[in-house]
């Protein structure tokens, strides 16, 4: 290319027209080809905000028919009749990935409407209920007894007691002694009775509860089995669009649910395959090794001592030495302890390594009968990570223009200076960064996230205010060391202002 054609070139993006569709452009070209139709032409050609150039090209025959073809059409002519030709759409309805989530999620809904109308669980009411009702019931039977005694106490004072004075006050004293029992007796069957209905009110709510229960209490598993469905048919659709060099086609969120359902797939899997105990295994192996020397050595004491014990005994009656028999005797018999218990030391130490070894092999079993599956996780798992690593510097640019609801709250509006949006972007980056690879955001990480990016809006002031920067670049590592020089000069020029 001569020079002069190389001052009037530019850069641009090459995208396919699927991968295009839903964005929108300052200026766009079209390569126009036979393989357009109606749609495709319409999504291709609205998608800039200036008019769209059509590049209008011909198939070349790779087939020599033996000299001129009777019927070569015009490149304007073949692309002219592909504009007009009107697609199946009921492919696209089958490669439309919102067809089978607005399937799988009104599954999801409609189980979840059914949930929500079951009764309420009354069983923590119930049995305090329960309690209450026994503990009143249990007064009511200490109040009636009461009573019924100071009725018998009052029966039984003969009919000559009011000739008294001592009588007729005793007489009195019983019967207030009555009307109070009584008064308490009757407060006390009131409360049996309000906790009796209590009883029979939760009793039947908590009836209607278990009998919804039993009738929809598996759509609770449904739900879960439905989830992981919607999980599992965004990650497929994340890891074609990545495998076509599409991975935002829809959006950032099929990779991060991919990132979030194939690690936990992953961990799924490593949960069933039991823990590394090589290093068990080779202690195992050295303790075996240690007891089945003190074994040997063991044997090699009892073998002298016994032999020592003969050469004692061998000897004829006026040269025996009694003394030295029994001490070879007691030296033998303790040789023996010794082998004894280095034999079961040896042993168990055999058992312990048998075990270790059964585990390993069990180990070495489910490694091999998973390994397909987990090099196919891992795989998809860094193709998913490195499209998410590979557009995150453009996601962030087209944040800068268009930024969520969340990235204001968290890194206050973007900057109008470049230096200062080139510290909004990096920040946003980093904020990008923690959301692709966390599914939640409750908890201790995603605070102290929040709390480094809080003072975002003071750095970006800070950096339009005091670093000349004309223009922003799309480079994160630019981004990167405009905002470090500005957490590091930022301090000092505050501490000492010029």
């Amino acid at each position: 290319m001569s020079p002069s054609k190389v001052s009037r070139t530019r850069t641009a993006w090459a995208r396919t027209v699927d991968g295009a569709q839903g964005g929108t452009w300052d200026h766009a070209h079209l390569l126009g080809t036979a393989a357009l139709d109606a749609y495709r032409g319409y999504t291709a050609q609205s998608r800039s905000r200036h008019p769209t150039h059509t590049w209008n090209t011909a198939t070349i025959p790779t087939v020599d028919f033996g000299g001129r073809l009777a019927h070569q059409p015009d490149p304007d002519d073949q692309v002219v009749a592909a504009l007009a030709r009107i697609p199946d759409t009921r492919l696209a309805a089958v490669d439309d990935p919102w067809i089978i989530d607005r399937q799988l999620r009104h599954t999801i809904a409609t189980h979840h409407a059914e949930l929500d109308r079951q009764p309420p669980d009354r069983q923590l009411q119930l049995d305090t209920a329960g309690r209450e009702l026994a503990a009143a019931r249990t007064r009511l039977a200490s109040t009636d007894a009461a009573v019924t005694a100071t009725r018998d106490r009052l029966d039984n004072l003969g009919t000559f007691v009011g000739l008294t004075r001592d009588g007729r006050a005793e007489r009195r004293g019983l019967q207030v002694q009555l009307h109070t029992h009584q008064g308490v007796a009757i407060a006390a069957a009131g409360y049996v009775a309000r906790a009796e209905t209590r009883v029979e009110r939760f009793r039947r709510e908590q009836a209607a509860h278990d009998t919804h229960e039993q009738a929809h209490g598996w759509r609770r598993e449904a739900i879960e089995r439905e989830r992981d469905r919607l999980d599992q048919h965004w990650t497929d659709v994340a890891l074609a669009c990545v495998h076509a060099d599409q991975p935002l086609a829809h959006g950032v969120g099929p990779l991060r649910i991919a990132h979030r359902h194939l690690n936990g797939q992953l961990a799924a899997i490593h949960k069933t395959i039991p823990p590394d105990r090589s290093r068990d295994r080779d202690t195992a192996r050295d303790d075996l090794a240690h007891v089945v020397g003190r074994r040997v050595e063991a044997r090699r004491n009892v073998a002298a001592a016994k032999a020592e014990l003969d050469q004692h005994t061998a000897r004829r009656w006026p040269r025996r030495d009694r003394h030295a028999i029994e001490r070879s005797s007691q030296r033998l018999a303790l040789a023996r302890n010794h082998l004894d218990e280095a034999a079961q030391l040896a042993s168990r130490a055999g058992s312990q390594l048998d075990h270790v070894l059964q585990h390993q092999h069990t180990r070495a079993a489910a490694l091999a009968a998973t390994a397909e599956q987990r090099h196919g996780l891992s795989k998809g798992i860094e193709h998913v990570d490195q499209a998410l690593d590979r557009t995150r510097t453009q996601r962030v640019i087209q944040l800068a223009d268009h930024p969520t609801d969340l990235h204001l709250a968290i890194l206050g509006p973007v900057p109008t200076g470049a230096a200062g949006r080139a510290v909004w972007c990096h920040q946003a980056s980093r904020l990008e960064h923690h959301l692709d690879q966390h599914s939640s955001q409750d908890n201790s990480i995603w605070r102290q996230l929040i709390h480094k990016l809080s003072d975002t809006p003071a750095l970006a002031q800070f950096a339009d205010h005091h670093i000349p920067l004309h223009s922003l670049s799309d480079e994160h590592d630019t981004w990167r060391q405009i905002t470090q020089l500005v957490t590091e000069v930022r301090p000092a020029n505050i501490e000492h202002p010029h």
